[in-house]
């Protein structure tokens, strides 16, 4: 029988003590009390954009509406929800506070930590090292992962909450994998196959529906768990060739049919150009984490310099060719400690950092990959041999320098202003950090400061909207905007298009008269001028849709009508959808006529046979059926239908 590579307890002659319970305790405790200035902090970006979902259906009481919430994620396809359904924990309804949805990431982090080291203790098992030695490795391991100043922009960015759950459940499906090997060295099959099992299917299912790059557990599984063909028996082959190789082998394949197929449109780079820059993306991402700075970028991505051939940037051929090199040596030696970190870390980010068009960098994407990475410096740090207390006082100093950068860096955050102009100041290149920065000292009355910081930036970059609007923003709150703003404003809107959600949502809320719209003092006639200023045939059927909307309720402020319902018809034959239909007729009963209203309805009941639009797969189209199956749709359309017959006169329709 094969001898196990799993000592799970210490030899007689070696007590196991305390103290490693003691430590992950403390770890623990020490995690929650560095994050604790930061929970003071505001909402940022990506939570606005999800979060108020949590208000879309009203207060989240009943199954209905809890089912109807937890798809209704569109952060991708999948709609991730777990991590929405996580959110509960803080809100039922919005709006809402972000303290306890902060906190919850806290302590999801906490727990990420705690499953570290329990993955890393039987890790340095399964490679040899003894059951003392890799104890204080996997903690010593954790505490620098779990203290280390990058994740801060994971833990205390509200939405982030999809990275930390899939973690969690990654790192609980490596323990399980991790048990049921065990079990099938034990002479124990059905345990292992039932561990195996729910290591993969359940945990990565899990990992997946929190974020998608969860769905690398096998990848993952097979780089942190390299074969041991001596030691492993029949059983656990079998189970390690079905359940890790056989879904790495249809990922990796589906990554390449991915990249042969899709496109990067509204980017302004190409899938090509995307890969030949992530090399030097990913070799940043070490740096900023093996050499941990007090500040990073943060959420901001855009400033990144795009790898148009492998000389430009010159850093580009370099470190291509680095990057291989080590992979290639990190597989030759994969059974090596330092070599596990380093494929897991490559691994981890073959999802987002390939074929698939997402933004060039973010640095929250290291979260996961990075969980390894510090184990080979804490199996150095705690071998027995020379100079063990000059080791130990190594590791302490190393524990207590992350603490200091990670407490610095959320006390930080919990200060949204500090923060915003920390950001603008050591990335001057991000007109997004510039636009924030801007939007943080308006909001608190610095308008002039703001004004002082954008304009400058305006005229370098006269196309850029985030400049443009952000100076429109606060001179139509002063009453001051010009026809000479008007047109650059106009100018920079026609060129960058509706395909930016920001210029879209910017120009519906003047369109539809919204009083929480930053500019809603602005003229109908200027908004006019600015609308004639975009092009009247848009290419791409979405961007028609919006150009349609957003013309039907100008004309609606104009008080044409009938312009206003050719406009929201055609836009129906476009995109027919049964929540178009029902925010157009509301707009069109209140501010033009009842006959209006009801025409646009018939407009929409006379399409019934060609079907609605499909939604994107997949949680939306999940919602979509829950919504048709109780008749959520049918009973709002007839509610109208009858409400407009009433008012009209006419009598109600036959069943």
């Amino acid at each position: 029988m094969a001898t196990s590579v799993f000592p799970l307890r210490p030899t007689e002659d070696e007590p196991s003590g305390m103290w490693p319970m003691l430590a992950t305790g403390l770890l623990l405790a020490l995690c929650g009390a560095i994050y604790v200035p930061g929970l003071s902090g505001s909402f940022l970006f990506d939570d606005l954009a999800n979060l108020p979902v949590l208000g879309h259906f009203g207060p989240i009481d009943d199954l209905q509406s809890l089912l109807l919430y937890v798809f209704s994620g569109t952060a991708d396809a999948t709609g991730r929800p777990l991590s929405m359904l996580s959110f509960l924990i803080d809100a039922r309804d919005w709006p809402a506070e972000p303290f306890g949805f902060k906190r919850t990431n806290v302590c999801i982090h906490i727990v990420n930590a705690f499953l570290l080291v329990a993955v890393l203790d039987r890790l340095g098992m399964r490679v040899g090292l003894h059951a003392r030695h890799a104890r204080s490795a996997a903690v010593l391991a954790g505490f620098l992962w779990a203290l280390h100043p990058l994740w801060v922009s994971s833990v205390l960015y509200i939405v982030q909450r999809h990275a930390l759950l899939a973690a969690t459940f990654v790192l609980c499906g490596l323990r399980l994998w991790l048990a049921a090997e065990y079990a099938f060295e034990s002479g124990r099959p059905r345990r292992g196959w039932l561990l195996a099992f729910v290591a993969m299917c359940g945990c990565g299912l899990a990992a997946g529906l929190s974020k998608p790059n969860g769905f690398l557990l096998p990848v993952l599984a097979l780089a942190a768990l390299p074969p041991l063909a001596r030691a492993q028996v029949p059983a656990a082959r079998r189970a390690s060739r079905l359940l890790l190789v056989l879904p790495a082998t249809l990922l990796v394949a589906g990554l390449v049919y991915a990249g042969l197929s899709l496109d990067a449109t509204g980017r302004p780079w190409t899938i090509g150009e995307r890969l030949l820059t992530q090399p030097r993306v990913l070799l940043d991402y070490l740096h900023l984490l093996l050499l941990p700075d007090a500040y990073s970028s943060g959420v901001f991505a855009d400033h990144y310099r795009v790898s148009s051939s492998l000389w430009e940037p010159p850093a580009t051929l370099p470190a291509a060719a680095l990057l291989v090199a080590g992979a290639c040596a990190a597989f030759r030696w994969r059974r090596s400690p330092w070599a596990i970190a380093l494929l897991f870390f490559l691994a981890g980010h073959l999802l987002e950092s390939t074929v698939l068009p997402l933004e060039l960098y973010f640095e929250h994407r290291n979260y996961l990959p990075a969980a390894l990475l510090f184990w080979p410096a804490g199996i150095v740090l705690t071998a027995p041999g020379r100079w063990p207390r000059a080791r130990w006082a190594s590791g302490a100093a190393l524990i207590a320098l992350l603490a200091c950068l990670t407490w610095m860096r959320a006390s930080l955050w919990g200060d949204p202003l500090a923060l915003a102009l920390n950001w603008a100041r050591d990335f001057p290149q991000s007109a997004r950090a510039q636009a924030h920065a801007a939007g943080e000292l308006s909001a608190r009355g610095y308008d002039d400061l703001a004004l002082a910081r954008l304009q400058p930036l305006f005229e370098q970059a006269p196309l850029e909207t985030q400049y443009a609007l952000g100076i429109a923003n606060i001179r139509c709150q002063r009453g001051d905007v010009d026809a000479a703003l008007l047109g650059q404003v106009g100018r920079a809107l026609a060129a960058r298009g509706l395909a930016i959600d920001l210029n879209y949502q910017w120009l519906l809320a003047l369109t539809r008269d919204s009083g929480q719209a930053p500019c809603a003092a602005l003229t109908v006639d200027a908004l006019g001028r600015l609308l004639d200023l975009l092009p009247e045939t848009p290419a791409d059927p979405m961007i028609e849709a919006r150009w349609l909307r957003l013309r039907g309720h100008y004309a609606i402020r104009q008080g044409r009508c009938e312009d206003a319902l050719a406009a929201f018809d055609r836009r129906l034959d476009i995109q027919r959808r049964p929540e178009n239909v029902i925010e157009q007729v509301g707009f069109l009963a209140s501010l033009c006529s009842p006959q209006i209203a009801y025409r646009h309805l018939g407009h929409y009941r006379a399409g019934a046979a060609r079907g609605d639009a499909t939604l994107p797969c997949c949680a939306l189209r999940v919602r979509e059926w829950l919504m048709r199956r109780n008749g959520d749709w049918e009973r709002e359309l007839d509610r109208l239908d009858r409400a407009l017959r009433e008012d009209l006169g006419l009598p109600p329709a036959s069943p």
